[in-house]
């Protein structure tokens, strides 16, 4: 009853950091559920959306729904990129010696780096913390670790006045870590957009935003090419353009998401509700899913005629508290314990390359791994070490980072052009520390 008198008083829905959402499957649910809260109320919502990094705002507007009145405020960002493109041969001495550079000949006190993997953080971090001038004030953020672990970062961070945060792509958006003086991208991210919201949270009171871009290995080349595509795509405002998806299992989960609220349905009913015809692709004809829903025997029909109740299937997900998300069950997770603290959640593809004994780097610290619970707890226990670590070195299993279809043009013409380095002047590119 009080969540009820809550919904029926909202007139205003705000969705920051929209551009993420557009035609995705959250962006999707939302959508759906802003129309059934309009249905419940009888009266259209006001929406705002926000983003420092939209392609078309009038696309966002079609995606979220919003009427012909909508008004559009975009408000073009005058703040130059100073690009500083740096060469290590070695990982570990160069990028001591960068950090020292930034702090000593720079003056730089809060520096965040950006990397493109959680395994690539845990060892830049154990590089930093143990010798270089911002010893034992590096600190690490990635989904993995426990929420209150993050928390505890973003707080000490914001606090502290002499601070390295190593983070992935869980620092991009909207969670407040005070100034930063500059930001390290170590090697290119992989789209326009995460480019320009990594390098947004640095200098936001100054007119110009000073980053540091770090190219290594073998694919070096490829990694500067990278980062001139992106510098080339920045200076002209453009970000990419969310490809409209048809997000079947979606419409599914929200139609028996009215079940739960309904108790029974009618096709007729659902049509009204979900056929959008709005051009913002993802969208889906009801009675085909509705069709497979009942086919599936998620569905089945009552002695009314036209009118549905759930079936087998429905029951049983219910029973397990399984028909709130259409996200697929992801890999099963180990709670890491550490002198009897829970400081993160990591995959069974992680566990498995552990043995009882090991000395391993893992979510930012030095750990012996003590018991592997394999049990219903599922569970692993482990101390902090100073001893040499073993030569195993843990491998995250994720999708990569896939390089999108603006960069890859952007790189072409980078290439194609007859000044290859473009405005980049002389900031440093490839410069030896």
């Amino acid at each position: 009853p009080d969540i009820k008198r809550v919904i029926a008083r909202i007139d205003t829905v705000i969705i920051d950091e929209a551009h993420p959402l557009v035609h995705d499957y959250r962006g999707r649910h939302l959508v759906y559920l802003l129309r059934r809260l309009e249905r419940r109320q009888n009266r259209r919502l006001q929406k705002i959306a926000l983003s420092a990094t939209l392609a078309d705002p009038n696309d966002v507007g079609r995606f979220f729904g919003c009427g012909s009145d909508t008004v559009c405020m975009v408000e073009a960002v005058g703040r130059q990129i100073a690009p500083r493109l740096v060469h290590l041969l070695n990982d570990s001495h160069e990028l001591i010696a960068l950090l020292d550079d930034l702090y000593r000949k720079w003056d730089y006190h809060k520096i965040m780096i950006f990397a493109n993997s959680r395994g690539r953080c845990d060892q830049i971090h154990e590089v930093l913390n143990r010798g270089s001038a911002f010893r034992n004030q590096v600190l690490l953020h990635y989904s993995n670790l426990s929420a209150k672990q993050r928390s505890d970062v973003e707080c000490r961070f914001r606090k502290q006045s002499r601070a390295v945060c190593v983070a992935t792509s869980t620092l991009e958006l909207g969670i407040d870590v005070g100034d930063v003086d500059a930001v390290v991208l170590f090697e290119p991210p992989d789209s326009v957009a995460a480019f320009l919201q990594r390098i947004g949270r640095a200098n936001r009171r100054s007119a110009t935003i000073h980053f540091w871009g770090i190219c290594r290995g073998e694919r070096a080349a490829d990694q500067l090419l990278r980062f001139l595509a992106l510098l080339f795509l920045a200076r002209q405002g453009k970000v990419e353009t969310p490809l409209p998806k048809l997000l079947p299992s979606v419409l599914a989960q929200q139609i028996v998401s009215c079940l739960y609220e309904k108790k029974r349905l009618s096709p007729a009913a659902l049509k009204n509700l979900f056929d959008l015809d709005d051009h913002s692709g993802g969208s889906l004809p009801v009675d085909d899913t509705f069709a497979s829903l009942v086919h599936k025997k998620w569905l089945r029909e009552t002695g009314l005629r036209g009118i549905y109740k759930g079936g087998w299937r429905y029951r049983d997900a219910l029973l397990d508290h399984r028909i709130w998300s259409n996200f697929p069950e992801t890999e099963q997770e180990y709670s890491l314990i550490v002198s009897g603290e829970t400081i993160a959640d990591i995959p069974l593809s992680i566990v498995r390359q552990l043995d009882v004994g090991d000395k391993v780097l893992l979510t930012g610290r030095r750990l012996r791994i003590l018991w592997i619970d394999e049990g219903q707890n599922k569970r692993v226990l482990a101390e902090p070490t100073q001893e040499r670590l073993d030569d195993k070195e843990i491998l995250w299993v994720g999708m990569g980072s896939h390089v999108s279809l603006e960069t890859a043009q952007a790189m072409r013409e980078v290439l194609k052009s007859s000044n290859r380095v473009d405005n980049v002047d002389a900031h440093g590119l490839f410069a030896r520390t």
